[in-house]
């Protein structure tokens, strides 16, 4: 585990993990330590959820990142609302836990419908779930709004605020990403890589055509290198270690904000062909509205959402356990994955690191006493977590154990082995009802989506082979439809349900024929 933070502090990673989590632990440390210093204890909790805004959208370019983050924050808003509403009335038991399972599976729709990414619809089925078990607040429910609104505000800005340093920072990673994958090809060449490659450079294309900077010298430098990148996917060469060297070297160096030292330049190509439409939020919108017909690609992932949260929340409310929400919050974390292999994985992956993340919380509870303290490791916290999570989900939850648990325990004291034994056990029932409900929810809809990709791709393939003389545009256009096909493979593979799997061949096909062509 400390072997990957040190590659990411070391080379700076394509995945530029270190910026997007120091501008989580601002964005949520900022708004947490003023309350706690001010001692507005009780507004902790909804600034905190508010700022949880931070964790999306962390690479995307500003035009894009900023419509992410404002409709996550409206959700977030509404889900906090929703939740507070039902911890202040004498509404049944049960339904309140019908209100966190229909929020946290409307959540994971939107949120995959419309692309926000990592971590999906699970910070807003969290926020429903926490804010409708704490003690009722003692603002109003208006001034909740405020300060969740507040936070998510503050958030916001923060995230935004590189456009005013570094227009195209979003155009760097995308790119340096684009020519590290181009220097993997030019050491060893493989099909999987080029294709590996080619989306990496359609993804900097992307990037670059949605910034719009004010220095168009060091866009024009980026365009360039993006094109030199694209070309050692677009002409195959025997493998060049030296090229490999140079690329790798320019993708330092851009990170750095320095000029790259990588010669022979070509030209680049029209970059108004990937340019991001100014439709693109109604299109995310039209997403959205189609993902909530009940005959949805997906809906059965939704469904699985709401029976586990449902369930895991019953389970635990039958226990008595304290903090039984934890149990809804596991279901809806190992059911936010595409797959029933992948929900597998991911409830080990969290069952261990929260076990290894309580041993923290728990010496943390038990040996700082002073409430600003313990919100300072809780910002540690989210950013070591923030870094580690994107290597490997279950390292990630060492470190957002903690900050759920020491969160908890600053909006509604506890002792230490309370907390901690609640979380343990919540974890364990919120998992297992989760496992159970992958088995019990069939998923024979991704078989369709795996059809109608590959028939797009044979479409694009067919177009390919007519183009005269090269194609270039057309091997373009088939780099995000041969992905498709592999995501859509990889969802079919994961599902317990689907016997008649095709074989990989088809994909690794469709590869080839971008690869070769």
């Amino acid at each position: 585990m400390l072997n990957h933070l040190v590659v990411a502090l070391r080379r700076r990673s394509p995945d530029c993990v270190i910026a997007p989590s120091l501008r989580a632990g601002v964005a949520v440390g900022v708004p947490l330590v003023g309350a706690m210093m001010a001692g507005w204890h009780h507004w902790v909790a909804y600034l905190a959820l508010g700022s949880l805004v931070a964790l999306y959208g962390k690479n995307e370019p500003y035009r894009r990142r900023a419509g992410t983050l404002t409709g996550v924050g409206i959700g977030l808003v509404l889900a906090v609302g929703a939740g507070v509403w039902f911890a202040g009335s004498d509404t049944h038991p049960a339904a309140r836990l019908l209100m966190i399972g229909v929020a946290a599976a409307v959540a994971k729709l939107m949120c995959d419908a419309g692309a926000s990414g990592p971590p999906g619809g699970l910070i807003l089925g969290f926020a429903s779930a926490t804010t409708a078990y704490l003690p009722p607040p003692v603002p109003s429910v208006v001034a909740v709004f405020a300060a969740t609104s507040a936070g998510a505000l503050f958030a916001w800005v923060v995230c935004m605020c590189g456009w005013v340093f570094d227009p195209w920072g979003p155009a760097r990673v995308a790119v340096a990403n684009a020519l590290r994958c181009a220097a993997a090809i030019s050491r060893s060449d493989e099909d999987r890589a080029r294709h590996t490659a080619a989306l990496a450079a359609h993804s900097g294309w992307l990037a670059l055509a949605a910034s719009r900077p004010r220095r168009a010298g060091v866009h024009g430098m980026l365009v360039r290198l993006n094109a030199a990148a694209e070309s050692v996917v677009l002409n195959p060469a025997s493998p060049d270690t030296a090229r490999g060297h140079q690329l790798e070297s320019a993708a330092s160096r851009i990170l750095r904000r320095r000029p790259p030292n990588l010669p022979d330049l070509p030209a680049p190509p029209f970059l108004n062909a990937f340019t991001d439409s100014p439709g693109s939020v109604m299109l995310r919108s039209r997403s959205m509205v189609a993902a909530l017909h009940p005959r949805s690609l997906m809906m059965p992932g939704a469904v699985r959402v709401f029976l586990g949260a449902v369930v895991a929340g019953g389970v635990a409310q039958t226990l008595h356990l304290g903090h039984g929400y934890w149990a809804s919050v596991t279901a809806i974390a190992v059911l936010s994955v595409p797959s029933a292999v992948a929900s597998v994985h991911r409830a080990v992956q969290r069952t261990l690191g929260t076990g290894a993340g309580l041993i923290l919380a728990l010496l943390v509870l038990s040996t700082v006493s002073s409430p600003l303290w313990v919100s300072v490791i809780v910002v540690g916290c989210v950013i070591v977590g923030e870094i580690f999570v994107v290597y490997n989900y279950g390292y990630g939850m060492v470190w957002i154990t903690p900050t759920a648990v020491l969160l908890t325990a600053l909006a509604v004291p506890a002792g230490p082995a309370d907390l901690t034994g609640d979380r343990l056990v919540a974890t364990a029932v919120g998992g297992l009802v989760a496992l159970g409900c992958v088995l019990a929810v069939r998923n024979r809809r991704s078989i369709r989506a795996l059809e109608c990709a590959i028939r797009a791709c044979e479409k694009a393939v067919a177009e390919l082979r007519v183009a005269e003389p090269r194609g270039e545009q057309q091997r373009r256009k088939l780099v995000p439809l041969v992905a498709a096909v592999r995501d859509a493979y990889e969802i079919v593979r994961g599902e317990h349900s689907i016997r008649d799997v095709p074989d990989e061949e088809v994909v690794r096909r469709f590869e080839r024929e971008f690869a070769y062509s």
